[in-house]
């Protein structure tokens, strides 16, 4: 196995985004964006948003937020810019699975001058939403956010402070459950 993973170094020198690439080699790597506790904070309140079987045994069978990795897709999406392809899907709508043609939901496609313009501003715009949603998480909880309990947790994501992060966090916790990639 060393010398199969040896023998690929060099044409990873010839191609450098082949790596990181991978969606399984990225779950080994650190955040792009998010520190530490930012993404155990992140990762605290989307399990609350989509309990998995850790969270809740209800959920037997059916992965949640956790297992999905919602917060390795928030933290590649608020650092889309830092890939050599920012990983923005700007193919599509469609996939080939029900037609025959290109499938272009399959790779990240490059924006072009005003996508790019636009998408920075968003990003710009949901990092600083991310900032000071987990610090005010954080504020809410006494302390950090992780450390209390479910029900606890559950309440500081229902309270009016945070409705306008609670919405964002849903909207994004939902897309990592379910979108491409």
């Amino acid at each position: 196995r060393v010398l199969g993973s040896a023998s690929l170094l060099p044409l990873a020198a010839l191609v450098p985004d082949l790596l990181s690439d991978s969606w399984a080699t990225a779950a080994t790597t650190p955040h792009r964006y998010f520190t530490a506790h930012q993404a155990a904070v992140v990762d605290a309140a989307t399990r609350r948003i989509a309990p998995g079987p850790s969270d809740d045994p209800r959920e037997l069978g059916h992965p949640g937020a956790h297992e999905a990795d919602v917060v390795r897709y928030i933290d590649t999406m608020l650092s889309m810019f830092s890939f050599r392809t920012p990983r923005i899907f700007a193919g599509g709508p469609w996939s080939n699975r029900h037609t025959h043609g290109a499938d272009h939901m399959k790779k990240y496609l490059p924006p072009d001058r005003a996508q790019a313009q636009a998408w920075r501003k968003r990003i710009k715009q949901l990092r600083h939403t991310y900032r000071t949603g987990v610090a005010l998480l954080d504020q809410q909880a006494g302390g950090d956010f992780v450390k209390l309990s479910h029900l606890r947790q559950d309440e500081i994501l229902a309270a009016t402070p945070m409705s306008a992060f609670t919405a964002v966090l849903f909207e994004h916790t939902i897309e990592g459950l379910y979108s491409n990639p």
